[in-house]
């Protein structure tokens, strides 16, 4: 077998195919989750989540060889778009205390953090790659590979699992009511679409 071939069969390998599949639909769920209510929106971010998590974890990308290629999809408006988004639907569950920072060990006081901003920095490296992946050509697959999962180990990982905690605790141990600004949008857009 060339080359080529090799890395043509390593690049649409199994691990991969899967974790693309579960990064667009992270993807594709956070940018449009205005329909769901708050427990709902937890309840399926504490599954896509760990889903996601194992199956960057079972990646074995070769070195990244072609500094350089990949571009930078995610705008800041992208970014601010989601981290709005999440804050709106998270509402007053959105903060929490952050233990696993790397300032906290010089802190006299708690650091807080956001869930919506976890999830937009998620958001931002896992659309980058998905954007860079369907570009098609393999070395641009390859590094777009190579580069998620140095991102997952020094970056996103991290977060993915703080915010997992986070989430967790919202889902079992806070009620997730609605507040009054949710319930408003929410019964102002079933008033416009009733005939």
């Amino acid at each position: 077998m060339n080359k080529e071939n090799q890395t043509e069969k390593e690049i649409f390998s199994r691990d991969i195919i899967e974790f693309c599949t579960v990064a667009v639909e992270f993807c594709k769920f956070v940018e449009y989750t205005d329909h769901l209510e708050r427990k709902d929106f937890v309840e399926k971010l504490t599954k896509i989540l760990p889903l996601m998590y194992l199956k960057v974890s079972m990646l074995n990308p070769g070195e990244a060889l072609y500094d350089g290629i990949l571009e930078d999809f995610v705008t800041e408006e992208d970014y601010n778009n989601i981290y709005g988004l999440v804050s709106h639907k998270m509402g007053q569950y959105d903060s929490y205390l952050e233990v696993f920072h790397q300032d906290i060990q010089l802190s006299d006081t708690p650091i807080a953090a956001t869930i919506s901003e976890n999830i937009a920095d998620i958001y931002q490296d896992i659309k980058n790659f998905t954007l860079n992946f369907e570009i098609g050509t393999h070395e641009v697959m390859e590094e777009a590979v190579a580069d998620v999962v140095d991102n997952f180990r020094t970056r996103w990982g991290q977060t993915l699992v703080n915010v997992l905690r986070a989430l967790h605790n919202a889902l079992y141990f806070e009620s997730l009511e609605e507040d009054d600004d949710n319930k408003k949008t929410k019964s102002n857009k079933n008033n416009t679409e009733t005939p």
